[in-house]
């Protein structure tokens, strides 16, 4: 059904969009499957296809919420609402979408999230934007041994 109401309204947009002379160059969808590959296969013209952040988001917040709740990971807890909002700022702070800007700038708070601000691996992001950390943190560090991540 969704996929349908999907045709439907590209079909709709297209036509609107050809009679005023624009051109769609991106879409942003949730992260349906067969949208997915109906958009893959059938709008080739169209440039980039992003899904929407909050459905990400969503996906990740289950994913460290069930990692949370094993013994010895309950530190992820702490740190669920900072993974988000980083997972937030990767996206809108890489204007031009970017993907592997993006990959390297999320990846970066596994570092930040064990007090390492700087040689990340990445080459296009390898330290964190923030300016030093001064003071006491409200929430515990992670210990580079601790691999709860993995």
């Amino acid at each position: 059904m969704e996929l349908e109401g999907f045709k439907r309204c590209m079909k709709w947009l297209l036509d609107a969009a050809n009679m005023a002379g624009l051109a769609i160059e991106c879409i942003i969808t949730d992260r349906h499957l067969q949208v997915a590959k109906w958009i893959r296969e059938n709008l080739t013209s169209l440039q980039i296809h992003f899904y929407d952040i909050w459905h990400i988001s969503k996906s990740l917040k289950k994913k460290i919420t069930s990692l949370g709740k094993k013994k010895g990971n309950e530190i992820l807890n702490e740190w669920c609402k900072s993974i988000i909002n980083h997972l937030y700022w990767s996206a809108s702070s890489t204007p031009d979408g970017n993907p592997e800007l993006m990959l390297e700038k999320f990846l970066s708070v596994i570092n930040h999230m064990q007090n390492i601000h700087s040689g990340h691996e990445g080459t296009l992001f390898n330290s964190c934007a923030h300016q030093p950390l001064e003071g006491e943190r409200p929430r515990k560090w992670l210990t580079p041994s601790k691999n709860i991540l993995a």
